[in-house]
């Protein structure tokens, strides 16, 4: 039989929030004066851009500036950054879950790759660093999921046995890295729908974790 769980790493997009469904090219006009063409492309320069501020080597702003640029946007790389990120919902049911496992003493953790804006955003809008003990985010971490690294990484900063930690995310990928060094790691999508709070409260039961009333 495995060890009790102490503490448990949670996901951010995916598990406890989600986008608002809000569409891309719908939040990109007003914030360049108009829908890229082909969006395709510009879509894919962002996310080159933003990768390297994903493990904090690059500031997104600054990767962002040049893109806007080269498109006839000059300037409009923060409202282009806030179109594009600060467009979430969180699940409250689920937070509240969270809540009440650490009032009885479960160490919970956010393991989240972002970028240091988006990371800002999340603190602000959802106050997490106030609802988790700890939060692991791969811009400060200095490497993402799902290099081992990462996850060596935040072992080495949690008084918490490898094998007393649960670790929940949507990406097979993520979940399988966090085995090979020994947590305990399980794949949970949120279903964006009023379920997810039952569904995850199912899931910790299944590695004996009692969920509070």
């Amino acid at each position: 039989m495995p060890p009790p769980i102490r503490a448990i790493l949670f996901d951010a997009d995916g598990v406890i929030q989600n986008g608002t469904g809000a569409d891309l090219a719908l939040r990109l006009e007003p914030a360049l004066g108009f829908i890229p063409d082909p969006l395709e492309a510009f879509i894919r320069e962002v996310l080159e851009a933003e990768h390297p501020a994903l493990s904090g080597k690059a500031e997104l702003i600054d990767g962002l500036e040049p893109i806007v640029a080269k498109w006839g946007a000059p300037g409009k790389a923060l409202a282009l950054a806030t179109a594009w990120w600060c467009s979430t919902e969180a699940d409250l049911a689920v937070l509240a879950l969270i809540r009440s496992l650490r009032q009885h003493g479960m160490l919970c953790a956010l393991a989240s790759n972002q970028q240091r804006f988006r990371a800002n955003y999340l603190r602000q809008t959802f106050a997490y660093d106030t609802l988790f003990e700890r939060s692991f985010y791969s811009y400060e971490l200095g490497c993402m999921k799902p290099d081992v690294l990462y996850f060596q990484r935040i072992l080495a900063s949690l008084p918490v046995a490898p094998d007393q930690i649960l670790f929940i995310d949507d990406l097979e990928p993520n979940v399988i890295a966090a085995r090979s060094v020994g947590i305990q790691a399980a794949q949970f999508v949120h279903p964006r729908s009023p379920d997810a709070v039952m569904e995850l409260r199912s899931l910790l039961e299944t590695f004996s974790v009692t969920v509070p009333s």
